[in-house]
């Protein structure tokens, strides 16, 4: 495993250009900040790429889920 994954932390717009295409972002942060970072995500991402999305509270699931759709995002799952 030690070879095939690489954990990188910093600025998503900064690192995401650099690093694009990627497979997956992993994201645990409110909506607030992850809502204005949609368009940097998900055109960096690859073909079969995903973004794992958390630390989105109850009352803003709506509302990031209309964010998501409207960037041209697609949700497999919107609720554990």
């Amino acid at each position: 495993m030690r070879d095939s994954v690489e954990v990188i932390e910093g600025d998503a717009p900064t690192l995401l250009p650099l690093l694009a295409p990627v497979r997956v972002v992993l994201a645990n942060i409110i909506s607030s900040v992850l809502s204005p970072l949609l368009p940097t995500i998900r055109p960096l991402l690859d073909a079969e790429g995903q973004a794992i999305l958390a630390g989105i509270l109850r009352e803003e699931r709506d509302a990031m889920l209309a964010a998501i759709t409207a960037d041209g995002g697609k949700v497999d799952r919107g609720e554990t």
